[in-house]
């Protein structure tokens, strides 16, 4: 109960300043990193139809692909800080591109705020059953054992 009162609380003191950010009339852009009709595009169109009628403004959805998803965030990095822009971000695209060798990708974790978690997505590991591993300890066992690492050829050299 008392933690219902403080959130209603600070939510009444931050209403004023969200309405006061948000009092543009552009529309807002989602800028997407990937191709149209994959998923990330999918989610962005359906947020983008509720979030547009909510807001009562246009909500333009902006497919920016390239570079593992780096192209498109890196558009929302650089767009004014006025609110009116969102990105989709993907594991990929924050996290490992920018840790690549030779990455030009910035840090967009330093560049970008998190706002919502829309989905989660789950990785899965595969192998041929006649040459792979049958699990992840017997694929690191096997990369360690040799040296150029575990190759993706039936030989296995």
């Amino acid at each position: 109960m008392r933690l219902d009162r403080a959130f209603l609380l600070l939510a009444a003191l931050l209403l004023p300043a969200a309405a006061v950010a948000q009092t543009s009339q552009k529309p807002i852009r989602i800028i997407v990193p990937f191709a149209p009709g994959a998923s990330a595009d999918g989610i962005a169109r359906a947020i983008g139809n509720d979030l547009g009628t909510r807001m009562g403004k246009p909500v333009i959805v902006e497919n920016n692909v390239g570079a593992g998803g780096a192209l498109g965030l890196t558009a929302v990095a650089k767009s004014p800080p006025d609110g009116d822009t969102l990105g989709i971000g993907a594991t990929g695209a924050l996290l490992i591109n920018p840790n690549l060798p030779n990455s030009t990708a910035p840090d967009f974790l330093r560049e970008l705020t998190p706002v919502a978690k829309l989905i989660e997505v789950g990785v899965v590991v595969v192998a041929n059953p006649d040459i792979g591993p049958k699990s992840i300890k017997e694929l690191i066992e096997r990369s360690k054992a040799q040296p150029q690492g575990v190759r993706s050829d039936r030989s296995g050299r």
